[in-house]
């Protein structure tokens, strides 16, 4: 049922992004759809009402869309914000930790050495202006010039620099800057010329926030003393989802290889995690349900001190959905798993259906989702349902060798022949269906990708296990951490060689135009359609 109620939810959130009606509409539709199920109930049609709860859930997504994206207080900050550049002193609360960024070469030849740069969002409280001071609401982006090392998330600070509306997309086909920004509430952006002109007011009082912070900066202090300064950016991305210090060749490399996807921490990571920490409850020899708890703990913390974003809280709603499945001894990894993490992720921002990085994460996981729903990723064993006409009695079974009686090389051989063939199956299958939006956002298709992908996947999983130890247990003692950091480091090593490689192969990607928006409306809306078939195939059954 959950699958049917996101889908009403994406639907409603389309048809507000990109229609006119008014909130007064939406809401008379949702209060319609609302009296239309509460009849159908009392008269015993249940298929039209669970239409009906469709066509609420639908009306429901429109109305939280367009709040989010449309409705504005009427002390908005952005109402003060203009197009052209003007100077403004605010004060506000810092909700996101700044983040420094790599210095960019100046192309113009101005002969001014590159300066690095400084990046937080802030909940403004007052403004002042020419005009005077005013109590406003909403959030802005501050750039500073330079390195910011005094403030942190949760301070209270003033800040000094010029002002500017979100702009318009003005070159067609580039990256839309003002919706994205919108979508995520930031009204405008605020330069900040040096970083003297940023005082904290208050330091943050939250406890949580302070422990967070020492944390994090006890991970980054494991990675900092054991990695070279080449992999340690690639360290910071794909264990604390920081990829600011990432150089663009190197983003570049990884893009042109098909393997970008191991720099953001996604599914992959948080399910290596996940079977990491399962294994450190084994080794302590706690039962499997403490064993449960205690990885679903840690990967609280964890997310905590990472960058949480919208592809980590999707697997970790799907982790969690899943632990608690296997102590009530349920099964939990099907479709209304991954519909409810949709639901949460919209729930926490309805403009997350349109982030490219949520919906690549979803995709993958719908494509492993579809293959164990027809049984691709089964152990091997023969299927007597699936094949009705093979009968246990049946002469080629009789006939089928033991496995005991192969030798214990042919059965590993065929057990990693399984493996890999399964392997290759399900990434290739991700490559092909997420390969248009990947080009509609990068412009570069990646058949390395196909291949390196299968051999990387074992390799990083190992590697991950390495760099993930470093930075839980770094946060206890550093002495301890630092040999699996070391380790760590030498995987980066060989994975960065890896990349070099795969991306130098002369036909190993393309760069190639994206397709239009109606062709990736078709094609996707054939491949849920290929997805859900079999689920409501089941249920009609």
């Amino acid at each position: 049922p959950a699958v049917t109620v996101v889908l009403g939810i994406v639907v409603g959130i389309l048809f507000d992004r990109h229609g006119t009606s008014s909130s007064t509409c939406l809401f008379w539709g949702f209060a319609a759809a609302c009296l239309s199920w509460g009849l159908l109930q009392i008269l015993g049609r249940v298929r039209e009402a669970a239409v009906a709860v469709v066509v609420i859930a639908g009306f429901f997504g429109a109305i939280y869309h367009h709040g989010a994206w449309n409705s504005l207080p009427v002390a908005d900050v952005s109402q003060l914000l203009a197009q052209n550049p003007v100077l403004i002193r605010c004060k506000g609360v810092v909700v996101s930790e700044p983040v420094t960024t790599l210095p960019r070469e100046n192309s113009f030849g101005s002969g001014l050495p590159p300066q690095s740069s400084t990046q937080f969002q802030l909940d403004v409280t007052t403004l002042s202006t020419r005009t005077g001071q005013q109590e406003v609401s909403g959030r802005l982006e501050i750039i500073v010039d330079g390195v910011l090392q005094h403030v942190r998330a949760g301070d209270r600070v003033d800040v000094q620099g010029w002002s500017q509306a979100n702009r318009p997309l003005m070159n067609p086909g580039g990256f839309d800057s003002a919706s994205f920004n919108r979508g995520n509430g930031v009204r405008g952006l605020v330069r900040v010329q040096q970083p003297d002109l940023i005082n904290v007011i208050q330091t943050s009082q939250s406890i949580v926030e302070r422990v967070r912070r020492t944390l994090r900066c006890r991970a980054e202090a494991v990675l900092e003393s054991a990695l070279s300064d080449d992999v340690r950016p690639i360290a910071d991305a794909m264990l604390l989802g920081d990829r600011s210090m990432l150089h663009r060749d190197v983003r570049t490399e990884f893009v042109e290889s098909g393997t970008v996807h191991l720099l953001a921490i996604s599914g992959l990571h948080i399910g290596i995690l996940m079977t990491f920490l399962l294994a450190i409850g084994r080794f302590l020899q706690l039962s499997s349900r403490h064993s449960i708890l205690l990885a679903v703990a840690m990967l609280f913390i964890y997310l905590q001190v990472a960058d949480c974003r919208p592809p980590m809280v999707r697997a970790f709603v799907i982790i969690l959905i899943w632990s608690i499945g296997r102590l009530f001894r349920r099964p939990a990894f099907s479709a209304n798993s991954l519909a409810v993490a949709a639901i949460v992720i919209l729930g926490m921002n309805p403009a997350n259906l349109f982030d490219v990085g949520s919906q690549l994460s979803f995709l993958a996981v719908a494509v492993i989702f579809w293959f164990t729903s027809l049984g691709r990723l089964s152990n091997g064993e023969p299927d007597v349902a699936a094949a009705p006409d093979v009968h246990p009695e049946s002469p080629d079974v009789a006939k089928s060798v033991p496995d005991v009686l192969i030798h214990p090389w042919i059965r590993s051989l065929r057990t990693f022949g399984k493996y890999a063939g399964a392997m290759w199956l399900v990434s290739g299958s991700i490559w092909l269906i997420s390969a248009p939006l990947v080009i509609s956002v990068f412009n570069v298709i990646s058949p390395a990708g196909l291949v390196i992908n299968v051999f990387l996947i074992p390799l990083v999983a190992v590697g991950l296990w390495f760099g993930f130890a470093a930075v839980l247990i770094g946060m206890i003692s550093q002495t301890l951490a630092w040999p699996f950091a070391f380790v760590f480091g030498l995987f980066l090593k060989g994975l960065l060689a890896a990349v070099d490689l795969a991306a130098s192969i002369e036909m190993g990607h393309a760069y190639v135009p994206e397709p239009p928006g109606w062709w990736l409306l078709v094609f996707y809306a054939i491949v849920a359609f290929a997805i859900l078939a079999p689920v409501w195939r089941g249920r009609a059954a």
